[in-house]
């Protein structure tokens, strides 16, 4: 399109001041729509002229050759890519769909037209800002008669400075409709809003999006899930939807939630599959409510970990954790698998049950670090921790489920040569056969002495021992599978089904209850029922939110907003912080020290390191009783306990007999507590092997 010709005259669509002049078409019964801004006044009569000192910028070049289009939508596209060339933003002032046997058409204006107007109503924040200063640039769209798009420049004037650098104007920084879904999709997938303003640049360099246009986007994605469900409806439909087993609990007769229990559908299959192990452990700062998180953590044959469920409890007491217990035994299908729980000092079951290998609660420990990572602050609803929790767990499976291909399909080649290992090749994991290899290496030291050996291995993992192999290895006999526990030979996610559960006699209960009950009564059962037909319409209401009361109260500014999910320092850690050079006394005060250990009936001493953090006498034989049974399978009772100063090779010295030796080389007894302390400080003044000698009780 050229420059207009001179005989074209002012539109009468236009102020008069403005000499502008566009093509005159007649349009017979056109009344043009008014789109309402909110304050936004229209330039008219009562608007003030501008004065000759004011600032005139003169786009109108970049629109004169504008293409004919067959979209309007495409011809708009164009505007506001010439405008951005120019330096400013174009705006949709009024429009018409051609409704009504009208004329279609659409006029566009400058972001900063038309003016402020005034709210009566005070404003919440006082430092809003407008960007309105009464610009009176403006295009007109006609759709004509050809079927096609034609634009008019009405005036391409500006009367404020233009800018090259479009950062924080509103339209500029708008997301696209493929930049919104692109939001979306990175939203569910618990991706950082500054991780996903990171992928929008990274993917458009030019795009102009701002950090509140993500957030936006992100809260307008939340509201649409939810709708106008409340938060325990969201999350009842949430377990619904993905066939989640959930049960919860209520504060007395209120509808206030307390407890409630979650468990992934395929977790339960583990389960049922592995549940040798559990270990038990809460983690906290994982919700607006504060309320613990606890977590039950198992084991599987390839010894990755896995979540049998999660459970928000409002306390940690007794009856609480009875309560999620006793919910998650009867996830068991069979009741015969039920670990035994055994109430006693762990060091003395530690290697009498099969626990493989796991005597801490390292194990839940580390996952509760996993799951921090799907959570990115603490202020989040129930509904957000039950999101990160499932994005947790199908990634665990995914890697479970990866480890039982890899065992199934690959072989190491030192097990595919070995004679001991072709019945167990595929047959167990992977895990297990690194486990049998270590005693295979033991078995060279140990042979087939039982004594040396204590089948540690045997009684807690279910696993052949360093004698039995030695006693393999000697006749030339591979492993049989038998010898091997059934924890180690799973290794898929059996999902058959045992069959439907029939309710049809509790139907059929329910419906003559329905029959025989009055109106009233009937009205309840059938709520009743609701609630277990549609959960997500579950009259249940959020946990109350915990006010913190200690402190004055911080002003708004002031105060700073603590949504770490990082666990709070503890007391030793706050004084480490305070006194920084109470570490090197704390580390060098935890010094390892070598010593001998002589034992009444045994004739070869053994060796263990013991820390000088060692203070009294039942400590100090206590550790070493813990540490022998553990290392030989076998509990032991000291009752005297004695050092020597010296060196002393007590495996070849046999002169004078076992109780000759402490009047042969004046053994020093550790009858008190002072002693033990003054032992160490003597060994930390010259650290030269010393020696104990302890008897026993037989």
């Amino acid at each position: 399109m050229g420059e207009p010709p001179d005989e074209l005259k002012t539109n009468i669509d236009e102020p008069d001041s403005v000499n502008v002049v566009e093509h005159v078409i007649v349009q017979p019964n056109v009344v043009e729509l008014v789109i309402a801004q909110p304050n936004v006044v229209e330039p008219g009569d009562d608007v003030v002229e501008p004065s000759d000192n004011e600032h005139k910028v003169d786009t109108g070049k970049y629109f004169y050759e504008a293409p004919y289009c067959k979209e309007r939508d495409e011809l708009i596209k164009w505007c506001r890519n010439e405008a951005k060339k120019a330096g400013f933003t174009i705006v949709i002032a009024k429009s018409d769909n051609g409704s009504y046997r009208r004329k279609r058409y659409f006029v566009l204006g400058c972001e900063r037209g038309g003016e402020y107007k005034e709210r009566k109503r005070k404003l919440k924040n006082e430092d809003t800002a407008t960007r309105k200063c009464n610009c009176r640039f403006r295009l007109r769209g006609y759709f004509l008669s050809t079927q096609v798009w034609s634009l008019n420049v009405v005036n391409g004037e500006h009367n404020h400075e233009l800018s090259n650098n479009h950062e924080g104007h509103i339209l500029a920084g708008r997301l696209q409709p493929e930049e919104k879904e692109v939001v979306c999709e990175l939203t569910r997938n618990l991706v950082a809003p500054k991780n996903i303003l990171s992928t929008l640049k990274g993917r458009n360099p030019e795009t102009k999006i701002s950090m509140k246009a993500v957030y936006n986007a992100r809260q307008r994605l939340k509201k649409e899930l939810r709708g106008e469900m409340t938060e325990m409806q969201q999350l009842m439909k949430c377990c619904e939807s993905n066939k989640y087993f959930h049960k919860c609990r209520t504060v007395g007769d209120s509808t206030t939630i307390q407890d409630i229990f979650w468990a992934h559908p395929e977790s339960v299959i583990l389960f049922n599959t592995f549940p040798t192990v559990l270990m038990l452990d809460s983690t906290y700062k994982t919700n607006k409510y504060k309320m613990p998180l606890f977590e039950i953590v198992g084991v599987t044959s390839t010894e990755k970990s896995y979540n049998v469920g999660f459970a928000y409890i409002a306390n940690e007491k007794e009856e609480d954790f009875i309560w999620a217990l006793e919910t998650c035994r009867s996830l068991l299908k069979s009741k015969h698998t039920v670990p035994k729980v055994k109430e006693k000092i762990v060091s003395v079951w530690t290697n009498r049950v099969m626990h493989i290998g796991n005597t801490t609660t390292n194990r839940v420990e580390s996952q509760h670090g996993v799951l921090k990572q799907y959570l990115p602050d603490c202020k989040g609803d129930l509904v957000k921790g039950w999101e990160a929790t499932n994005e947790m767990v199908s990634n665990q499976l995914i890697k479970i489920k990866t480890s039982f291909g890899q065992s199934t399909s690959a072989v190491e080649h030192y097990f595919k040569k070995h004679f001991l290992y072709p019945k167990l090749v595929y047959n167990i994991s992977r895990q297990a056969l690194h486990f049998i290899r270590d005693e295979e290496i033991r078995s060279r030291e140990c042979g087939k002495n039982r004594k040396k050996c204590g089948c540690v291995m045997k009684i807690t993992y279910g696993l052949p021992c360093a004698c039995l192999i030695a006693l393999k290895i000697d006749k030339k006999l591979p492993i049989r599978l038998d010898e091997i526990n059934t924890h180690w030979k799973r290794l898929q996610i059996d999902e058959a089904d045992d069959g439907q559960v029939d309710c049809s006699k509790e139907f059929r209960v329910i419906q003559e209850r329905l029959r025989l009950s009055n109106q009233s009564m009937q009205l309840q059962i059938r709520d009743q029922l609701r609630q277990i037909a549609f959960p997500e319409i579950t009259s249940l209401t959020a946990p109350v939110k915990q006010v913190d009361t200690k402190g004055a109260k911080k002003r708004a500014k002031s105060s700073k907003c603590n949504s770490s999910t990082t666990r709070s320092p503890s007391y030793w850690e706050h004084i480490d912080a305070r006194y920084p050079d109470n570490r090197y006394v704390a580390n060098h005060l935890a010094t390892p020290f070598e010593f001998s250990i002589k034992l009444r009936g045994r004739k070869d001493p053994f060796t263990l390191h013991l820390r000088n953090t060692i203070t009294t006498v039942g400590e100090l034989k206590f550790k070493i009783e813990d540490m022998y049974a553990f290392k030989y399978g076998k509990e032991i009772k000291i009752h005297n306990i004695a050092f020597y100063e010296s060196y002393i090779d007590l495996a070849d010295d046999s002169v004078g007999g076992f109780d000759d030796a402490p009047k042969k080389y004046h053994w020093k007894a550790l009858d008190s507590d002072y002693v033990v302390q003054l032992m160490f400080v003597t060994i930390e003044a010259d650290p030269t092997p010393y020696h104990l000698y302890a008897t026993l009780i037989v």
